[in-house]
C-alpha cells in the first residue's frame, strides 16, 4: 500500500521525503506556479503522481477545460476522473464521458490509468456504482472516505437514539463504514482480489492497519494507494498522534492552510505524526 500525504506549499518539498508518491490537487496548478514547479521536478525525479479532480477542496470537480490541459500537460501515473459527491447517476454518467475521452487519446495518455470513484447514497447504490464502473472498463476505481451514509452503515446501533458523539466517534464510525463497505462487497463478490481499489482521504488514521499486504490473513490486496492529509493538518493544529487525539479528523484542509507559513515546531510534529501514522498502520 502506498501512502501520499498532501501539505502546505512551503513544505511539500521536505514532506515528500516521507511519501511513496506525489498528490496533484489541479485548481492549485492553475493558482501557484510554484506548485506545478514542484510536480515537474516530481516528473523529472521518476516519481509517481496521481492527479485527482479537487471534489473534497472545492465541492465539485474542477474545470474540465483545465483537467484536461494539465491531464496532457503533466501526463501523471494516474488520473482521478470527475464525480459528483453521493450522485450515482452524475458520476457514472461522468465516468462514462471520461473513459470516452481516454480512447480518444489513448496514444497520448497511453502511460495514464484513468481512475473512477464510487459515489452514493447506501450501499445499495456503491455496489451498483462499483460494478457499472468496472462494467465501463475502468482497471482502477476510488472510494471516498466522507460520505454520510458510512455512518449508519458503520455504526452497530439506531442513530435516531444518538443525542451526542464523543470527539472522534463520528470519524471512527465513518471509516468503520468504509471498511464494512470494502468487507462486504470483497464477500459479496463485487470486488475480486486482482482489482485495484484508491482510498481518498481518512477521518481515522487507525482505519488502514487492517488493509496491509503484510498482516497475517489480510484479505484488502486490491487496496493498491491511499492519500490523506490527516497527519499533516494535525501537526498544523498542534494535535500530536501520540497524545490521544490522534484519531480525531482536523478541521481545516489543505485549501484553508496552503499558502501560509508552516510553523517550525509545526513542521517537527507532521513528521512526528507521518511516521507514526506508518507505524501505527505497519505501512
Amino acid at each position: 500500500m502506498k501512502v501520499a500525504h498532501e501539505a502546505p506549499l512551503d513544505i511539500m518539498s521536505t514532506i515528500r521525503e516521507y511519501t511513496d508518491y506525489d498528490y496533484i490537487l489541479p485548481h492549485l496548478l492553475d493558482e501557484y506556479p510554484e506548485y506545478e514547479k514542484f510536480f515537474r521536478e516530481s516528473k523529472e525525479m521518476g516519481r509517481y503522481i496521481i492527479m485527482d479532480n479537487s471534489l473534497a477542496e472545492l465541492g465539485y470537480a474542477y474545470d474540465f477545460n483545465r483537467l484536461k490541459y494539465w491531464l496532457h500537460e503533466i501526463k501523471p501515473n494516474e488520473f482521478i476522473v470527475p464525480d459528483v459527491w453521493e450522485n450515482t447517476n452524475e458520476t457514472l454518467s461522468q465516468a462514462k464521458y471520461w473513459k470516452s475521452y481516454e480512447n480518444q487519446y489513448k496514444e497520448e495518455l497511453k502511460d495514464v490509468t484513468f481512475v473512477a470513484v464510487v459515489q452514493a447514497k447506501n450501499y445499495e447504490k456503491a455496489c451498483l456504482c462499483y460494478q457499472s464502473l468496472k462494467e465501463l472498463g475502468y482497471k482502477k476505481i476510488a472510494f471516498s472516505y466522507g460520505a454520510e451514509w458510512y455512518l449508519s452503515f458503520g455504526y452497530d446501533g439506531d442513530l435516531n437514539y444518538k443525542k451526542t458523539w464523543e470527539p472522534g466517534e463520528k470519524e471512527f464510525y465513518r471509516a468503520l463504514g468504509r471498511k464494512k463497505t470494502l468487507n462486504n462487497m470483497l464477500e459479496e463478490g463485487y470486488i475480486e482480489n486482482n482489482d485495484r481499489v484508491h482510498l481518498l482521504g481518512c477521518a481515522y488514521p487507525g482505519e488502514f492497519k487492517d488493509y496491509v499486504y503484510g498482516r497475517e490473513g489480510s484479505k484488502y490486496k486490491f487496496i493498491e494507494t491511499i492519500d490523506t492529509s490527516n497527519p499533516v493538518m494535525a501537526g498544523l493544529e498542534g494535535i500530536i498522534y501520540d497524545n490521544g487525539f490522534w484519531f480525531n479528523k482536523p478541521k481545516p484542509n489543505i485549501n484553508s492552510h496552503f499558502n501560509k507559513e508552516t510553523p517550525f515546531y509545526a513542521l517537527q510534529i507532521i513528521k512526528f505524526n507521518i511516521k507514526k501514522f506508518k507505524r501505527l498502520n505497519l505501512i
